[in-house]
């Protein structure tokens, strides 16, 4: 019994190891967003100066604009990155615990019939006693 509970859990001692990785992952993405949010906002309220004082020239304007454009997909693609962790870390879980209940009814099951046996084997040797 101590073997297979060994051999188990050696078998899946690198799975929780994924898990953790993809959540750290997404927390390092999530913080990227946020600072890059900060930066998204700066942006904004650079171009709503520059739109109410009207002194900066068109291109100015156009060059601050396709710079916000430019972060707004970047966000947009580290957002796509974390649904991706997600659903990663998701499917890490999910194997995880199916795993788990797949081998808990087996151990249950091999178990039951140590159980068994040894009952059928007492009650042998209590008809001899």
């Amino acid at each position: 019994m101590t073997t297979y509970i060994e051999a188990y859990l050696h078998s899946l001692r690198d799975l929780p190891n994924d898990i953790h990785r993809a959540y750290a992952l997404i927390g390092v993405t999530d913080e990227k967003v946020s600072q890059l949010k900060v930066e998204l906002q700066n942006k904004y309220e650079e171009v709503y100066k520059m739109a109410a004082e009207d002194k900066a020239s068109p291109s100015d304007f156009a060059k601050k604009l396709s710079s916000i454009r430019k972060d707004q997909k970047f966000i947009h693609s580290l957002n796509e990155d974390k649904i991706q962790l997600v659903e990663q870390a998701a499917y890490y879980t999910n194997s995880f615990m199916t795993r788990l209940d797949r081998d808990l009814r087996k151990f249950e099951d091999e178990l039951g019939a140590q159980q068994r046996g040894l009952k059928d084997l007492l009650f042998k040797h209590s008809k001899f006693l």
